[in-house]
């Protein structure tokens, strides 16, 4: 790629490389954005899922087993919200697993006691008036990223395929943290 400088004046010349500073900077912030975004998003859905897992666990603790919870759950979900929404029987079943392999939510493979950080962001995130992301992610950026919690940086669909192959929590704690630092 050539650029073309246009030497019609020392102004002209100025000018280009103020906007080609302006622009790049522009581009950069518009990159950290969307990346912002998406790592929001996702970790809304991930806590989303969380949230409807742990109803369904105490629903069928309370109505005890062979009520049906899930079928009946995912007709009237799906009645309501369609059946591309995610709330499928089959993914409902999902949920149910996640919130039971991660008791610690939103950390995984955690047996010991939480930091007071990461005590304070597992009840934001799970805690029962439901999830208050963007008031501790407002200022987040790809550099502060590691104070997020791991597991919620990975898909939906990345922590179906670990819940199905590693029954170790320890593992699966290990898998994550690996994702996520290898991209």
């Amino acid at each position: 790629m050539t650029l073309k400088i246009n030497r019609h004046s020392d102004t002209t010349l100025a000018l280009s490389r103020e906007y080609r500073t302006w622009r790049d900077q522009l581009v950069k912030g518009i990159r950290q954005e969307r990346f912002v975004a998406r790592l929001r998003l996702n970790a809304e859905l991930l806590t989303h899922y969380y949230h409807i897992g742990r109803e369904i666990l105490r629903q069928q603790e309370e109505q005890g087993w062979g009520a049906q919870v899930i079928p009946m759950l995912a007709k009237d979900l799906e009645k309501e919200f369609g059946a591309r929404a995610g709330y499928s029987e089959y993914n409902l079943r999902y949920m149910k697993r996640f919130a039971e392999a991660y008791p610690h939510f939103p950390y995984a493979g955690i047996s010991a006691e939480l930091t007071p950080k990461q005590q304070l962001i597992s009840n934001k995130l799970s805690g029962d008036r439901g999830v208050e992301l963007a008031q501790f992610s407002a200022e987040l950026t790809p550099k502060d990223s590691a104070l997020f919690p791991p597991m919620l940086m990975l898909t939906w669909s990345h922590h179906i395929e670990l819940m199905t192959k590693v029954k170790d929590s320890a593992l699966r704690a290990f898998y994550i943290d690996k994702t996520v630092r290898e991209g």
